[in-house]
């Protein structure tokens, strides 16, 4: 999966439109356009305020598969 779709998923599944996720994460609604279109990618600390803003971590955010302990 690509980070664009993941961002999207993650968004959709809360059933955040991109105005409301943008405003409680403190970025542009025109950011959160451009992370999931792909056309740019966040810097860390937006990451990290978007991914607390849908109360998951930024690995769930960017769909990033964390190796379990064996």
């Amino acid at each position: 999966m690509r980070i664009s779709d993941a961002m999207a998923n993650a968004r959709l599944s809360r059933n955040l439109s991109v105005r409301e996720l943008a405003d409680r994460a403190g970025v542009t609604a025109n950011t959160i356009w451009g992370w999931e279109r792909g056309t740019a990618l966040p810097q860390l600390l937006n990451a990290e305020a978007v991914a607390h803003a849908l109360g998951i971590t930024i690995d769930e955010y960017i769909g990033s598969k964390v190796p379990e302990d064996e």
